[in-house]
């Protein structure tokens, strides 16, 4: 019997290795999880200011690989990131205003499976 195998992107949020200003941005705050079984990253953002936010996601060499902006009228946005497009490897997601800058690193992991096991994460 043929074996049928499908391909599962698992997308793991490590830590960020950026300065201590990086991790809590003065205008605006952000909280984010992976999707479970999909290659989504949802993002939420708030922010008091009237300033536009641009979030990258970047490969490692620093070019920008997707881009999304979110508007200066709004003060809370949720986002959906389609991650599926990426290679296995690590990238960066930059959230940025004109006052401060967010940085997490972020690995997308490409697994096998066999259809007939239990996806666990």
């Amino acid at each position: 019997m043929k074996k049928l195998f499908k391909t599962f992107a698992v997308l793991a949020l490590t830590g960020t290795m950026a300065f201590a200003a990086n991790v809590k941005p003065n205008s605006f705050k952000v909280g984010m999880y992976n999707v479970q079984n999909t290659n989504t990253l949802k993002i939420f953002l708030e922010k008091e200011n009237n300033h536009a936010l641009v979030m990258e996601i970047k490969d490692l060499k620093g070019n920008t690989i997707q881009r999304e902006l979110v508007g200066k009228n709004k003060t809370n946005a949720g986002v959906s990131l389609d991650l599926s497009n990426l290679e296995a490897g690590e990238y960066i997601l930059q959230i940025s205003d004109k006052h401060s800058s967010y940085t997490k690193n972020i690995e997308v992991q490409k697994k096998e499976l066999k259809e007939e096991l239990k996806i666990v994460i």
